[in-house]
């Protein structure tokens, strides 16, 4: 990992005014969500990306199957399924990150990795995966 935040949902956790359970509670996993990186191993079936790209890391992985997974609405996932990079699943605090292709953004290289952890921020994901930004940006003649 190349860099990494915490948001307010973790320091309150933090502050223990979470009791520990449920989607907001640390699971005895290391923390940071938001993270950006660099790929160093390709995992099998992997087709996106190949190692040494520069990756985003959407902090929620959902199933990508209900309702709201398909919509571009990841952090409402009805899964139980659903995981939380640095909650319920080891987080971007660590050296390495194993995660899955499909929570995976490209990050350009015009992008430093501290900033690339804003970018994965719920709504900057929703209107980058939903496309959104395409028909808006066509509407306005950009």
């Amino acid at each position: 990992m190349k860099a990494s935040t915490i948001c307010g949902s973790d320091i309150r956790a933090i502050y223990h005014e979470h009791t520990g359970k449920g989607a907001e509670g640390y699971q005895n996993v290391i923390a940071g969500h938001e993270p950006c990186g660099q790929l160093v191993e390709e995992g099998a079936g992997i087709r996106r990306f190949k190692k040494g790209s520069r990756v985003i890391v959407y902090h929620i992985s959902g199933c990508r199957v209900c309702h709201d997974c398909r919509m571009g609405y990841m952090i409402s996932c009805s899964s139980p399924l659903r995981a939380t990079y640095g909650w319920q699943r080891d987080g971007g605090m660590a050296d390495y990150l194993l995660c899955d292709e499909k929570d995976l953004v490209d990050l350009p290289d015009s992008l430093s990795y501290a900033y690339g952890t804003q970018v994965g921020r719920d709504s900057s994901w929703q209107t980058i995966f939903s496309r959104r930004l395409v028909p808006m940006l066509m509407r306005y003649g950009r």
